[in-house]
């Protein structure tokens, strides 16, 4: 167990790009003395912690995106485990800047569904929506294959069925669950549409400060660009809620290497003890919510990241699918694994150090030991 620097730094308040680094590690509950066991109840507190887990169907190891991030937190972590909250109620599909899993009563969750039910409604094709919608409540419970038959499109176009569903899901007038295998199953989720907003105006102000809030809460300290580059936010409006939250003093400004960051002042207590720095080494996936800034992610983390699955194979310098490597809080490099379902075996297609200083016999030994868990992770 090392201790960190930042004791030294207080008085004189010199806090560092490490500094920053580490504090994120802290609220993505990646630098933790000894890693919690999984249950529903865990997860929920990790999802009120950080807000959201983003999903991805990709599957190349055996494990997909969302379980890899829970494995990378978790101890006895089973492969799709994070499906059960789905059925038991208590998590739902929400679109952010990507697909993502959050808490249902979630104000955020609440707000945005909000927002978009009013948007719904004055959408010309409304009552079509709403027949789509009656059809779903006569069927009940219903993959989304066995709904909607029409599969003659070119790949990436909606038929009317699916844009219907889309709307209606974010709308919250429908859920979206899955099976273990990442199959959409469809849920008429309310039977009455009085919930949309006397002010969207307002409401969209609340929801950017939702969202800045949560941004927060995953990269920790931040400067003003990463905190808008969070969301997909309009830069008026956002600057706007931003200096309104500073205002209330929600959030506060803090100096790093001579730059304005800011931090949640509900977290000023923890960053200024927070000395330990746990010697942790797991895998990520590449839409990790840690990493999910990539110009943040270099900045911090000294590595030019990217998911290369739609760069040409010619072209990959990482592989198709690199998990980045992180050890002793730093990541060392990535590693492109590939699993033979048939033999169940896991394989390495290409293992890169971030430089010729990482490769070295500790981290090779760490990240044999890394492997050696996630074979088992994903055997299971």
């Amino acid at each position: 167990m090392r201790q960190s620097s930042r004791k030294r730094f207080r008085g004189a308040c010199m806090y560092t790009n490490g500094h920053v680094k580490q504090f994120q590690l802290v609220k993505q509950q990646l630098a933790v003395t000894e890693a919690k066991a999984f249950s529903q109840p865990a997860l929920f507190t990790l999802l009120r912690k950080i807000g959201y887990i983003q999903l991805d169907s990709i599957n190349v190891t055996n494990a997909r995106s969302q379980d890899i991030f829970l494995w990378s937190r978790f101890k006895d972590y089973q492969n799709t485990g994070y499906v059960d909250a789905y059925t038991e109620g208590d998590a739902v599909e929400v679109y952010l800047n990507a697909l993502s899993l959050m808490l249902k009563d979630s104000q955020l969750v609440q707000n945005l569904r909000r927002m978009n039910l009013a948007t719904l409604q004055n959408d010309v094709n409304y009552p079509d929506y709403i027949k789509i919608y009656r059809q779903l409540i006569q069927v009940g419970r219903v993959y989304k294959k066995d709904f909607v038959t029409n599969h003659n499109l070119p790949q990436w176009e909606m038929s009317k069925e699916d844009n219907a569903i889309d709307k209606l899901w974010r709308a919250g007038l429908i859920d979206i669950q899955r099976d273990r295998s990442f199959r959409k199953i469809l849920i008429a989720a309310k039977d009455d549409f009085d919930d949309s907003p006397a002010d969207v105006n307002e409401l969209e102000k609340q929801v950017y400060a939702d969202l800045i809030l949560l941004t927060f809460n995953n990269l920790g300290i931040a400067t003003k660009k990463d905190v808008f580059n969070g969301a997909h936010f309009r830069k008026r409006l956002f600057d706007s809620v931003f200096d309104e939250l500073l205002k209330e003093k929600q959030i506060t400004n803090i100096t790093v290497e001579g730059q304005d960051h800011y931090i949640l002042a509900s977290d000023l207590d923890a960053f200024h003890h927070n000395d330990i720095l746990p010697n942790m080494g797991t895998l990520l996936t590449p839409f990790d919510n840690l990493i999910r800034d990539r110009a943040r992610t270099l900045r911090l983390f000294g590595i030019n990241y990217k998911l290369e699955s739609y760069t040409p194979t010619a072209d990959r310098k990482l592989g198709y699918f690199a998990l980045p490597i992180l050890i002793h809080s730093d990541i060392v490099g990535t590693v492109d694994l590939r699993f033979d379902r048939a033999r169940k075996q896991l394989g390495v297609n290409r293992l890169v150090w971030k430089n010729e200083m990482m490769n070295h016999h500790e981290n090779k030994a760490i990240l044999d030991d890394i492997l050696q868990r996630f074979t088992e992770f994903i055997r299971r």
